[in-house]
């Protein structure tokens, strides 16, 4: 499970204003369960990223390694995931980039 609050503190201001480089779109949404979530995604530096899903409640639905020669990634929604809303977050060097919601129908 991972803690929401691990996601309030980022470091200083100058901090978060690079932390928070990072593009993040996600298409289509709202998505249906089972459907395929496609992501664009730019990175500040030049190093490997991963892509978090998470539940309102705070536990990690999937985990996608990211590559720096790629600035797309197409992920297979699990057909049993729940009708809601979820967090897709964008990490670099343990670092918080950006953070979408993502909408989840029948």
């Amino acid at each position: 499970m991972i803690s929401i609050q691990q996601f309030r503190s980022v470091g200083t201001p100058t901090d978060r204003k690079i932390a928070f480089a990072g593009q993040l779109d996600l298409y289509p949404n709202p998505n249906l369960a089972g459907g395929q979530l496609n992501v664009l995604y730019n990175l500040p530096e030049q190093k490997d990223a991963e892509l978090k899903i998470i539940d309102m409640l705070g536990q990690q639905i999937q985990t996608v390694a990211l590559k720096t020669n790629s600035h797309h990634v197409s992920i297979d929604l699990d057909k049993n995931l729940a009708a809601g809303t979820y967090q897709v977050l964008l990490f670099q060097n343990n670092r918080l980039l950006a953070l979408k919601k993502l909408s989840i129908g029948n």
